[in-house]
């Protein structure tokens, strides 16, 4: 008798839209709360590498450690999939190659009206907004720039 490595379906094999969007919600979290990755995988006890397999939705997660990471985060298991749009249920089991992009930009947009929501100081505030503004600007001067180059 061989040992024959267990037969997974389809589906298994595929990383779906909706770990891909749980993994980025459990990034999202662990940022907002300051937690490194090695503050959060020691406290989960798992290894660094599992916890980054697990943020970039490489490895699913089951619902005993989602339960897990909502206790250590501070969240419900409801939280993670918050925001989940009707066209990602319908395509669960798909790929999300296309949209990894999209769910780390959503990512990056709620880390960052998090983290401004607790700037107190009215002049902070006012400095951010100049700095992003600026920061825009600069980006959409720079593709009308090239825009013209052939």
């Amino acid at each position: 008798m061989t040992n024959q490595p267990k037969k997974q379906n389809d589906f298994d094999r595929r990383q779906n839209v909706i770990d891909c969007f749980v993994a980025a919600k459990i990034r999202l979290r662990r940022l907002t709360m300051g937690m490194t990755e090695g503050d959060l995988a020691d406290a989960a006890g798992i290894t660094g590498d599992r916890l980054r397999a697990i943020e970039s939705g490489e490895e699913r997660v089951g619902a005993p450690q989602l339960l897990l990471f909502g206790q250590l985060l501070d969240a419900p298991i409801s939280w993670f999939f918050l925001g989940i749009k009707d066209e990602a249920i319908a395509e669960f089991g798909g790929r999300l190659p296309d949209r990894a992009a999209d769910i780390r930009d959503k990512e990056t947009r709620e880390l960052l009206s998090y983290s401004f929501e607790h700037i107190r100081d009215p002049e902070h505030k006012e400095l951010v907004m100049r700095i992003v503004n600026w920061l825009a600007n600069h980006e959409m001067r720079k593709a009308v720039d090239n825009s013209g180059k052939h």
